[in-house]
């Protein structure tokens, strides 16, 4: 019987090679794991604290032991961190292995990882400590027999005499190579040759090289062993995308986007592209989307960050990763001082720090696009490529990020690379330094040159290629697979191919590129097919990790089951340090994969994906809850479905509100058919609370707002009654925002006030006291206003994180501008100076649009209360700036409410009315900004006076009159009042003087009652100039 492992003959009653002791016996299990008692190659590692002797010398036992033992364990963790054994332990080291007893790809890198992280563990030793490590690679025998304790078994043979020789070679805090694995480690690290050194007991000299850091910027994601299919025609493609470099490299920084059908040869052109950049030196950046995109927002722009601006490491603590964004951000020219802060938050790092809490979802979100912009502009002269693969998969937030992306990379040395499928469209293709390259179908020469080298040296390739080349129809992914089915099914090796054989062949091949693979994928055997269902079910790429806990069944068959699969070349190995992945070869593969099993069965995968997941991602459960969330869903299982997407909707409505309202809306549809509990009620009620909430400058209908707040209102009477206030507030907002009465508002904030338990809950009531004060300002009640402002601002602080999140914007600024606006009503201007003054530093530099020009509509109001023209013109035209760089129909209106307040403090009627018309429409049309609805038809009344008949006038007072009395705003029902007395006068005697005195008196009554002070300027000014006039 011949060994399958050394070739060896053995006679038939072995069990076991007599030569390298392989399991001979058919029937033998097949294991994972190298078996102990094999020869298998392997990296070890030695390493120890130099001069450990003379540094305990004058330590007790007890004293050597609590210094020794965590230096120790420190080495254990890094060797374990990345996959290797710890064979024994010194008292000052230890000696581990990678790839035996746990077969490893790439173990000679591995153990580099380990090492390096190892001395970084070292770097600033509380007791001065340093450590010196040797790594070799070679064969190595193993026996069970000699084992120490749980930590493996014995290892032997000349590679272990080896690797402890060389580490006495290293300097405190280096790490030594030998030749061997320094081959094997390839260009990943730079490493600085010692020359042939003479080892004791070894008889040739030994070539040792001195290891340090992997160069930054020089990750390579897509390492893969097997050989590539052979690149063929894209010659003008190619051109184009070498000239684009050259560009790029010139200072005239190029993106491109390669289109292509699926199977059409675009990530292959890419990667061709990439290995000649890398050639000529310049650093390649690289990311994927997942198929599962949508479910895991932002995840390839969290890795353009961590890689390409911030450097980052597998293994890199999050104090030292918090330190390099601090660093970085620091050198941008317009940091501001919660960039650092903020970014960290975004990539799972959080801090704590109430200027985050105080910044909205909207105000993060536009800075953040800002900060990635910055960081790719502030390296003008870096030479690089970045890639982001299957754009087509793409969330819509991260696709805000890629278009912020690419018109920064314009005055750049970087070269942006994006690939996806015809069917997408990008945001970003209208700048002017972004190139596309739409692949076209592979010509029939191209398609037979890459034949002919897939099919070698048969002799009868001619006929095989005119099959291929007219069924495959230029598709080189699909050519290539059919080349695969031929040779696999043994038609190759039939005897001669006769026009009839060809025929048969041709019928019995698969007509599209799906059935092709999903055939080749039939013929899996086992456990190679199964691993590689749960692999389309993990994803695109596929951490082993993640894998070994669903795959726990085929524990034992694992690792042979993903050898079997990258020999069919199913999947390839990504070398990324810090733990194994793997990645489908080809997109369709997974997809095919994916789609080819029965629901029922992908129904169960899911689950365990989700689980595994879970525990796998637990210090990064906010940035996976989606997917984890995508994976429950698919499961059937939507309780925890919801709860995983709550997590998610919380986590992006951060920095963006939009989104958020998406997963809030995805989580209730989730729990509508669950069975019914306190734990489902209080979840669904919190979903329809944040989509009511946040929805207020979305232009939710009134009939949403309605529905989603009584539902909400019942299920959290049931299972969460603080929650009730909160929803009651929201439900009083958006009420009144959508067009209903201010003092429904009013109502629903004093009815949720009364809901306060008997432990009094401060920061509760002052959230609720800030709403209320905001209700009666727009109800027009300013005394009563400004007493429950009072309360709120002196008990602001208070306010908890969960209430702040539920605000979603800066609670500070939102006290002091409705305070402001209650004090220029009032006429008590010189306290609203005083207000304005305290306004938060920031508020004007403010990432969230409407926040900023908040700032500026309360000076605004001011100067319109005042008649101060000049005042009003200056911070209209900032409310107007802001408007006009961003396609927000909420800013637009309020940037047009602002200039035509201040044309109409100008005495500019005619511009006035011509403004005040265009908000007017476009609140009608967009549904957004409906409270400013009745002040719009106010001042559009009081330029109308000067500028039209008086019948066309009067109509316009009477409809701002009505709509203020319908929604209970009583400022501007005093306005409409006035602007009437005003036009009736000016109409003349012809009309009744009752009427006149009617309206006065209404108007003067709305003033008291109000506390509007200030509109009794306006009414005697209005009366006094119409008598004039009249005069």
């Amino acid at each position: 019987m011949r060994c399958a492992s050394c070739e060896a003959v053995n006679p038939e009653t072995n069990r076991f090679c007599g030569q390298c002791g392989t399991a001979l016996h058919a029937a033998m299990p097949v294991h994972t794991e190298s078996r102990w008692g094999e020869l298998k190659q392997a990296t070890v590692l030695f390493a120890d604290v130099v001069g450990s002797t003379e540094h305990i010398a004058g330590l007790d036992p007890e004293q050597t032991m609590a210094q020794m033992r965590p230096a120790v364990l420190r080495m254990c963790a890094s060797v374990e961190r990345f996959g290797g054994t710890v064979l024994r332990t010194m008292g000052d080291g230890v000696m581990a292995i990678f790839g035996v007893p746990k077969a490893l790809e790439g173990h000679a890198r591995l153990a580099c990882e380990a090492a390096l992280h190892m001395q970084n563990a070292f770097a600033e030793d509380a007791y001065g400590l340093t450590i010196r490590v040797g790594l070799h690679s070679g064969a190595v025998a193993s026996d069970p027999q000699d084992a120490e304790g749980a930590k493996g078994g014995g290892a032997h043979g000349m590679t272990i005499h080896i690797a402890s020789r060389v580490v006495a070679l290293a300097e405190p805090g280096q790490v030594t190579v030998t030749a061997t694995s320094r081959a094997l480690i390839a260009d990943a690290y730079k490493v600085v040759g010692l020359g042939p050194r003479r080892l004791k007991g070894i008889a040739d000299p030994v070539e040792v090289y001195v290891l340090y850091e992997r160069p930054r910027g020089a990750l390579d994601m897509t390492y893969a062993p097997m050989v590539p299919t052979p690149f063929c025609g894209r010659h003008h493609e190619m051109a184009r995308l070498l000239k684009a470099l050259d560009e790029t490299v010139h200072g005239r920084a190029q993106v491109v986007g390669v289109s292509a059908q699926p199977g059409g040869g675009k990530s292959r052109m890419c990667q061709e592209f990439l290995r000649i950049a890398r050639l000529r030196g310049t650093p390649v950046f690289e990311t994927r989307v997942q198929l599962y995109g949508h479910a895991t927002p932002l995840q390839p722009i969290f890795d353009v960050l961590r890689k390409v601006f911030f450097a980052f490491e597998q293994g890199d603590s999050a104090d030292k990763a918090r330190t390099q964004i601090s660093q970085r951000i620091a050198l941008l020219p317009d940091a501001r001082a919660m960039d650092a802060a903020m970014m960290c938050d975004f990539l799972g790092l959080a801090v704590d720090g109430e200027g985050l809490r105080a910044l909205s979802a909207r105000a993060r979100h536009a800075r953040l696009l800002e900060l990635t912009g910055a960081l790719m502009r502030s390296e003008p002269q870096k030479e690089r490529v970045i890639y982001l693969e299957d754009l087509h998969w793409v969330d819509d937030a991260s696709e805000e990020f890629v278009r912020a992306m690419v018109e920064a990379t314009k005055h750049t040395r970087t070269l942006l690379l994006l690939n996806y499928r015809p069917n997408y469209l990008p945001s970003w293709a209208d700048f002017s330094h972004v190139r596309t390259l739409a692949l076209p179908e592979l010509s029939p020469q191209d398609i037979s040159g890459m034949v002919r080298a897939l099919l070698g040296d048969y002799k009868d390739h001619d006929r095989v290629l005119d099959l291929v080349v007219s069924r495959s129809a230029g598709n080189p992914f699909f050519a290539e697979e059919l080349v695969r089915t031929i040779k696999s099914a043994g038609y190759l090796a039939e005897g001669e191919l006769t026009p009839q054989r060809i025929q048969a062949i041709a019928r019995a091949l698969p007509p599209t590129v799906q059935a092709v693979v999903g055939a080749r994928l039939d013929r899996l055997g086992e456990p190679e097919k199964t691993l590689l269902q749960m692999c389309a079910i993990v994803g695109k790429e596929i951490s082993v990790d993640v894998l070994a806990r669903v795959a726990s069944p085929l524990a034992d068959m694992l690792e042979i089951g993903l050898m079997g699969l990258f020999r069919a070349e199913l999947i390839v190995p990504l070398t990324e340090a810090g733990g194994r992945h793997f990645a489908f070869r080809h997109p369709l593969i997974q997809e095919i994969a994916y789609n080819s099993q029965l629901k029922v069965r992908r129904d169960a995968l899911h689950g365990a994906v989700a689980t595994a997941m879970q525990a796998f991602y637990t210090d990064r459960l906010d940035e996976y809850a989606g997917l984890i969330a995508y994976h429950y869903e698919a499961a059937g299982r939507l309780v925890e479905a919801a709860v995983f997407g709550a997590r998610a909707a919380r986590w992006v409505g951060s920095t963006d509100s939009s989104q958020a309202i998406k997963r809030w809306r995805n989580v209730r549809r989730l729990l509508l058919d669950q069975p019914e509990s306190a734990a489902t009620h209080a979840l669904r009620a919190l979903a329809g609370g944040r989509i009511v909430y946040l929805g207020w400058r979305e232009g939710l209908l009134r009939e949403e707002v309605e529905q989603l707040t009584q539902e909400s209102l019942a299920l959290a009477s049931h299972a969460d009654p603080r929650l009730v206030q909160l929803l009651l507030f929201a439900q009083g907002r958006m009420r009144q925002s959508v067009g209903g009465p201010a003092d429904d508002y009013v109502a629903s904030v004093r009815s949720a006030l009364q809901l306060q338990s008997a432990t009094p809950n401060v920061g509760r009531e002052a959230t609720l006291q800030l709403a209320l004060g905001q209700a009666y300002a727009w109800a027009g009640l300013m005394r009563e206003g400004l007493i429950a402002n009072d309360f709120a601002l002196k008990n602001l602080h208070h306010i908890d994180a969960f209430d702040r999140e539920f605000i979603g914007f800066s609670v500070e600024q939102w006290v002091l501008s409705i305070r402001a606006r209650l004090l220029n009503r009032m006429g008590r201007f010189e306290e609203a100076e005083q207000c304005l003054a305290q306004m938060p530093a920031d508020v004007g530099t403010s990432e969230d649009p409407v926040m900023r020009q908040i700032a500026h509509h309360v000076y605004v109001d001011l100067a319109w209360c005042k008649g101060d023209a000049a005042l009003a013109q200056r911070h209209a035209g900032q409310v107007m700036a802001i408007a006009e760089s961003h396609s927000n129909p909420y800013t637009k209106v309020f940037g047009k409410v602002c200039v035509g307040t201040a044309c109409l403090t100008a005495g500019d009627h005619h511009s006035a009315k011509t403004i005040f018309e265009d908000a007017l429409l476009l609140i009608r049309q967009n549904g957004v900004a409906v409270d400013f609805e009745t002040e719009v038809l106010a001042g559009l009344a009081e330029s109308a006076r000067h500028v039209v008949p008086f019948a066309q006038a009067r109509d316009i007072a009477l409809e701002a009159l009505q709509l203020a009395r319908t929604r209970n705003n009583r400022v501007t029902e005093a306005r409409a009042q006035i602007a009437l007395v005003a036009m009736l006068i000016d109409a003349g005697e012809a009309l009744s003087a009752t009427e006149v005195q009617e309206r006065r008196a209404e108007a003067i009554r709305l003033i008291h009652v109000s506390g509007a002070i200030c509109l009794n300027v306006g009414l005697e000014r209005a009366v006094h100039s119409a008598q004039v006039s009249l005069s």
